[in-house]
């Protein structure tokens, strides 16, 4: 027992540690005007109709992104329309690779194309990164690293 507090203790340590150059919380963030694949301009806007909204900052190349990615069709599935799901590629060469990997890893949500502008505005420096906002674009929560279906439903009912 004793054992599994320390890898606890250990696991939230690292996690604030990796998190510590983010945005912070309470921050607002500007609505987002970006390309989506089909190269279509997608506006996020401030306040959304969902409660909350992830956004997830991948690269194609980002090997956690694979293994996380699909779980996030869980939300994008969900029938509920409290979560909104908006995938972020950067440090990409081209729209194909980005297009590749979305196949790869059967994510199923909507995927904006980024630019290193945007990763210098939310502190991107590790992938994957994320950020929960709240109706109005406020940052809830921030995090990198591996997120699982179940993380990410904790982060959007705190």
């Amino acid at each position: 027992m004793l054992q599994l507090l320390g890898f606890i203790l250990l696991f939230i340590l690292i996690s604030v540690w990796l998190g510590r150059h983010m945005l912070d919380k309470g921050q607002m963030v500007a609505p987002l005007s970006l390309p989506s694949l089909n190269g279509e301009l997608v506006n996020i806007n401030w306040p959304s109709d969902q409660q909350r909204t992830l956004v997830y900052f991948f690269a194609p190349w980002c090997s956690v992104c694979h293994i996380s990615m699909p779980g996030l069709n869980l939300f994008v599935d969900s029938q509920s329309n409290d979560l909104q799901i908006v995938a972020i590629a950067l440090d990409y060469e081209n729209s194909d690779e980005v297009r590749q990997t979305i196949q790869d890893s059967g994510f199923k949500g909507q995927v904006l194309l980024g630019n290193q502008q945007l990763a210098r505005t939310f502190n991107i420096t590790a992938y994957p990164s994320y950020y929960m906002l709240d109706q109005h674009g406020r940052i809830l929560h921030s995090d990198r690293g591996l997120t699982t279906p179940v993380g990410v439903w904790l982060r959007a009912r705190l």
